[in-house]
């Protein structure tokens, strides 16, 4: 019987592949105490599983499930203690994130640790074949199969018809109404809660769980409160829950994903186990400054119109957002469970402990109504949140809650509750920033005392020539007088941008007249310097100390305005910024006390005039008394030619012009570094140290808008963090991160960088812009910038810059740190210096662009592995470009648009090959109606239209076609038309006609002549190997030697001679030139060995995992003959059988008899598991939940390898190197014994027992003993 899966169970089976971030399963593990017999919880279980179909279901493909007619489950018994906790951990480890292959069955596990009548059960079960309301059925139905009160009767035909009821709403026309309806407004779906995730750098996932339960009294009070109030305990719970996403979270607007069951109605369908879930998209928006009890109706509101359009499901709806680009996860759950069914466990069971797991979902929170008692949980995966911000969020939702039980719903007021530690926070945080005593003095009163102290020392040195103060005051004073003349009134002095001395000294006549001065970008053209001056309204043109024109406009300046600096922003239109004497000086004062600027100091200025960093220099040099040196980085020649660096003492710039210089020119006097304008990376700090040994090193963040900076950090500490942070605040200056709703952000989680303090600018020239970004927060209670800058405060008393607000930047759905990318990019060897990009596409999909400094001739395949190894895959740019050199703007910040002209110069304009065609029309294929026609080879699957998705689909058709098995995480990594194309050739060449089917390439390695071969165990499989691959050295490829069984009696005992077995596999690997290290656990490393005597020329290097070496004399360990056989069995057989067995004398009947006998009957399976040595099975994988078939199967094939290793007799030595690895807590019997046969032998012994070594304990040590082995050849 086939049953087709609904949409939610074909996304749990493709959501567990890794391609798709599945690091984990569609899972729930749960420990109980069971008091009673074991034997009859067996017998018990049996009984629900032969009723319930879904218990017996096995995956049949990407579309179906099958119901298998049987299923005889023996629960496996550990002895021992229910209560020793080793033995209770590591069958934890083993089974709380078991994650369930397609080809598993069945679909959960059972196993019981205790004696007599006193038993700890772990049970894992696949939640693709059981809901959460199956829990409790299952746990109802088991109880009732142990009191023997089995009148539940056989869900078989039960789960057709709720079957038939799903695939109807599929088809129904109420279907189609709620695919309009998200269509039409899927555009305003809002994004899931934005939390601070964690950069995900593994491959596996691990979920954590907090939990507490509300007593049995609270939980009445909760739900007669809310029937008083005309709502739902879930309502309240889902609004509490959104209350704290909102608190912890950038945006209050989130979309929860809610999830529900769609089950027919009646008590028919109630008893049946499956998983009839689906999810919906909840819309909440929290607002904290609305009463709780009106949040409470609005979650309701929004609950209901979810409810009305639950027709298309959550699967659907992602599937088309990751269309359009708008995020295709929504990982934040919220399952409410509150069946009336007081008591779960009954009297028989105990609940213990329990966890869930889903792939995609990052935080899961379940209310679960457990004996009366209201039980709360969150499962959260560890790898992407911090323990911290999980703790405090959970402690908030209890908090609250709590709140509520005590309280009327319409008097409750959260916010002391939630932000009185919030504001506590940033008072600490801003109480860093020194209190400077405000200074009186105006800029004009210290040049004049530079004039009258030290008219003669050395103002400005340009272009090799020297001007005094004393000169460029005589000059100032003269411009001025001009200026007087030509207006009366404070005016705006606007100044020609170019890098000569002529415009410092408009700057210093500007002062001197006291008016204000504003440089224009010289390189602007004629309409857009009109347009600028325009806008300054009041104003006097000068250029070559000449008026060129002046204004009719004579509005009334401030008297406190010194000067406008425009600024283009993100949105390239320029706003004109009016920043106060006041403001600007007190910055200077600020870093001039922190860094004891002394009129021996000699600054830089390379920055352009109209950049705000030449403003601290010419104003701090002016307090000072500092030499200045004016330089244009494209007039440089005369400064490094007479060596003036040498002077420099103070440099002040972008972090790329300090990268560009200060490593390549060796300043000698330098001691003070300012790195601003862009992000700072830990990774030039620590080139700078590296090359400046006396040196400090500060980088400084904020914003034009509040005079130069605002913050500051201190790089000496650069090795105690991650990142370079943006820092603390400088003196009289605040910063505040605050989210959408104007509230502040806890630690730790997203918002909007504002500033205050009396670095403020006035505003902007533009009134509504400066009502836009220069507000009052009500919270504060101050007057704030908004920067537009995403960043949080780190609990280490830092904030931290991760990029634009309104700008974040989004990769196909994925919140990503272009940053962190060039961050890892540049760390591999022969990469100088990378810039990503995102390009986005015509069908609305985004790519990642990466161009390089780089000597890697392949560049593109060296990145791509390496990042696979750091990164996850959505992390990987697509395309790939050589650059000489990273250009810069005017500014000396990197310059994109340069960069994507140069790219879009050089993209390769090839043809198709035919190959190249052949997976293009494989792809249409699986793409459908979305499909567009590639541009180029490097264009990818998405390029073309492919959603994550198909993935599965796509691999499934390129395997059909080319008749290969392509590795899932090859797909991903070759997802370029010609990178595929040549990967399927690779493979297509590796898999010549003469390949034996039990060759596996476990893994491919990064170096095409490196490889490694491990043979099989006494159970022929080779799984065990998988695991200790993952660590061993990734530039060799893994090949695994499986049993491939020709006998014609495959479940009889048979003849086995490891002689003959080396001659197959070599034969095997004759494709092989050399084999850098061959071998194998147990049998499998003899074997090896008697390899090595055959071509010790290409088995150079053997290992041996904890194998027995020949025998001195060969042993008979068992009678093989019909007779023993026979008489092994033959108490599961009656007379007849017997006599008709007596005459037939086959073996393989005997066996095959035996099949049918324990499929058939319990007794006869328990029985013939109690005559199975425990050692062996140890060594059959999962032999408790084997099919009958397979479990004979697998015990018989080990009885012939363990008698065949009895027999196994050598009288060689070889001459290859041996590696004898032996397990500390099982050694292997006579191992000395191994000198006889090898001239060169080395003994490493390896934590763990015989399997034990295998596991994760333990195998990291056991590859890193392999490796150093393996690196030495």
């Amino acid at each position: 019987m086939k049953i087709k899966m609904t949409e939610m169970q074909k996304a749990y089976l493709v959501g567990r592949t890794e391609v798709l971030d599945g690091f984990s399963g569609t899972h729930l593990y749960i420990e109980l105490i069971y008091k009673g017999a074991i034997e009859e919880l067996n017998l018990a279980f049996n009984k629900v599983i032969a009723q319930q179909p879904m218990m017996r279901a096995r995956v049949f493909d990407n579309e179906y499930l099958e119901i298998q007619n049987n299923l005889n489950y023996q629960i496996e018994v550990l002895a021992g203690d229910s209560s020793d906790f080793e033995v209770s951990e590591n069958i934890r480890k083993e089974l709380s994130h078991k994650k369930y292959q397609a080809s598993d069955f069945p679909l959960f596990t059972m196993k019981a640790l205790g004696e007599e009548n006193k038993y700890k059960i772990f049970f894992s079960i696949d939640l693709m074949i059981a809901d959460g309301l199956s829990l409790y059925m299952l746990m109802e139905q088991l109880v009732a199969a142990l009191k023997e009160k089995t009148d539940f009767q056989n869900c078989d035909e039960r789960i057709l018809e709720m079957n038939e009821f799903y695939q109807d709403i599929r088809n129904s026309e109420k279907f189609e109404k709620a695919k309009r309806y998200y269509l039409k407004n899927l555009e305003n779906l809002y994004y899931p809660p934005q939390l601070k995730y964690k950069l995900v750098d593994k491959k596996t996932a691990f979920f954590n769980r907090k939990e507490f339960e509300l007593s049995e009294s609270d939980y009445i009070k909760l739900k007669e409160k809310a029937q008083n109030y005309g709502v739902s305990v879930t309502d309240i719970l889902l609004t509490i829950y959104a209350m704290i996403l909102a608190k912890w979270s950038k945006e209050n607007q989130m979309t929860i994903n809610v999830t529900s069951f769609i089950r027919p109605k009646g008590d028919l369908y109630k008893n049946v186990i499956g998983d009839f879930t689906t999810s919906l998209p909840l819309q909440a928006n929290y607002n904290f400054y609305e009463p709780f009890l009106e949040n409470i109706n609005k979650i309701k509101s929004s609950m209901f119109n979810s409810w009305r359009y639950r027709q298309f499901e959550m699967t659907d709806i992602i599937r088309e957002l990751d269309k359009k680009e708008k995020g295709h996860i929504m990982p934040v759950v919220f399952t409410a469970m509150l069946f009336e069914n007081n008591n779960l466990f009954k009297e028989i069971f105990s609940l213990e402990y329990w966890i869930s797991q889903t792939p995609q979902v990052y935080l899961d929170y379940q209310a679960k109504n457990i004996s009366g008692k209201l039980n709360i949980s969150w499962d959260y995966r560890n790898d992407i949140f911090d323990e911290y911000l999980i703790q405090q969020m959970f402690e908030d939702y209890k908090n609250v809650l709590t709140l509520v039980v005590k309280y009327e719903l319409k008097d409750i007021d959260t916010n002391q509750l939630l932000y009185a530690d919030v504001k506590e926070s940033y008072r600490i945080y801003n109480k860093q920033s020194e209190r400077l005593e405000v200074q009186k003095e105006k800029l004009k009163t210290y040049w004049k005392r530079q004039i009258d102290n030290n008219p003669k020392n050395i103002f400005i040195v340009s272009k090799s020539t020297q001007y005094s103060f004393e000169e460029i005051n005589t000059r100032a004073m003269i411009l001025a007088g001009k200026i007087k003349q030509c207006k009366t009134g404070k005016t705006r002095i606007a100044l020609e941008g170019k890098k000569e001395i002529s415009t410092i000294v408009g700057v210093i006549a500007a002062i001197l007249s006291d008016n204000s001065f504003c440089i224009v970008n010289n390189r602007y053209g004629r309409d857009k310097k009109k347009e600028i001056l325009n806008t300054l309204g009041n104003y006097i043109y000068v250029d070559n100390e000449d008026i060129i024109e002046k204004s009719c406009d004579s509005t009334e300046i401030s008297c406190s305005e010194s000067y406008i600096l425009y600024t283009s922003g993100t949105t390239g239109q320029p706003k004109g910024i009016i920043i106060s004497e006041q403001a600007a000086l007190n910055t200077v004062h600020a870093i001039n006390k922190m860094l004891n600027m002394k009129k021996e100091d000699v600054i830089l200025n390379i920055s352009n005039l109209y950049f705000d960093l030449s403003i601290y220099d010419f104003f701090a040099s002016i307090i000072v008394g500092m030499k200045v040196f004016l330089l244009d980085i494209y007039e440089s020649k005369w400064f490094f030619e007479n060596n003036y660096f040498e002077e420099i003492t103070f440099w002040n710039s972008t972090p790329a012009l300090a990268e560009e210089i200060l490593l390549k020119y060796e300043f000698k006097s330098l001691r003070n570094i300012l790195l601003s304008g862009d992000f700072v990376s830990k990774r030039l700090v620590e080139k700078l140290y590296q090359s400046y040994r006396k040196i400090n090193v500060v980088a400084l963040g904020g914003a034009t808008e509040a005079s130069i900076w605002s913050n500051y950090y201190n790089c000496e500490t650069h090795n105690s963090v991650k990142t370079i942070p943006y820092g603390k605040p400088l003196a009289n200056q605040e910063l505040y991160i605050i989210n959408s709703s104007g509230m502040v952000s806890p630690q730790d989680v997203l918002g909007e960088i504002c500033i205050s303090g009396l670095g403020l600018a006035e505003g902007y020239i533009d009134p509504i812009q400066t009502k836009e970004a220069f507000i009052f927060n009500e919270e504060l209670k101050k007057r704030v910038y908004r920067t537009g800058d995403l960043g949080f405060l780190g609990r280490d008393n830092n904030i931290y810059i991760i990029g634009r607000v309104k700008n974040e930047i989004k990769h196909n759905g994925y919140r990503i740190d272009l940053k962190e990318i060039e961050k890892t990019i540049e760390k591999i060897d022969g990469v100088k210096k990378a810039v990503v990009y995102i390009e986005k596409m015509d069908n609305g999909r985004t790519k990642l662009v990466c161009v390089a400094i780089s000597q890697i001739e392949e560049m593109e395949k060296v990145i791509r592995e390496q990042l696979s190894e750091k990164l996850p895959d959505y992390m990987t740019p697509t395309n790939y470009y050589h650059i000489n050199e990273i250009p810069l703007t005017n500014n000396g910040k990197i310059d994109l648009k340069t960069i994507k002209q140069y790219v879009d110069q050089h993209i390769e304009i090839c043809e198709f090959s035919k190959e190249e065609k052949e997976i293009v029309s494989l792809w249409k294929k699986c793409i459908g109606q979305d499909f567009k026609m590639p541009l180029s080879p490097h264009d990818t699957f998405f390029d073309l239209g492919g959603q994550s998705l198909r993935i599965l689909e796509m691999k499934e058709i390129l395997d059909e076609y080319f008749n290969i098995d392509i590795a899932l995480q090859d797909v991903l990594t070759n997802i370029s038309v010609r990178t595929m194309t040549a990967h399927i050739k690779k493979i297509k060449s590796n898999d010549s006609s003469k390949r034996k089917k039990n060759l596996i390439l476990i893994r491919e390695g990064t170096s095409q002549d490196k490889n490694i071969v491990i043979i099989h165990s006494g159970s022929g499989e080779v799984n065990i190997y998988e695991n200790l691959s993952k660590y061993l050295d990734k530039e060799y490829s893994i090949y695994a030697i499986k049993f491939l069984d020709s006998s014609l009696e495959k479940l009889a005992v048979r003849e086995i001679d490891f002689k003959k077995l080396a001659e197959e596999y070599d034969e095997i690997l004759e494709k092989f030139e050399k084999i850098d290290y061959i071998g194998g656990w147990c049998i499998g490393g003899t074997i090896a060995y008697e390899m090595s005597l055959l071509n010790h020329k290409k088995y150079r290097k053997v290992f041996l995992i904890n194998s027995l070496p020949p025998q001195e004399r060969a042993i008979e360990k068992f009678d093989i003959s019909f007779s023993s056989e026979f008489k092994l069995v033959e108490r599961f057989f009656d007379k007849e059988e017997k006599i008709y067995f007596q005459e037939k004398r086959s073996k393989q009947e005997i066996w095959e008899k035996l099949v049918q006998k324990i499929r058939l009957d319990e007794k006869c399976k328990k029985m013939y598991f109690r005559l199975l040595p425990e050692q062996l099975k140890k060594l059959i994988p999962n032999i408790s939940s084997l099919p009958e078939y397979d479990l004979i199967y697998y015990v018989n094939l080990l009885r012939s390898f363990e008698r065949a290793r009895y027999l196994y007799q050598s009288n060689q030595k070889t001459e290859a190197e041996i590696h004898c690895y032996n397990a500390t807590d099982e050694p292997v019997e006579q191992l000395e014994r191994w000198e006889l046969y090898a001239k060169k032998i080395e003994k490493i012994n390896v934590k763990g027992d015989h399997i034990s070594i295998f596991f994760d304990e333990n195998v990291k040590e056991f590859a890193d003993e392999i490796n150093k082995r393996i690196r030495n050849i």
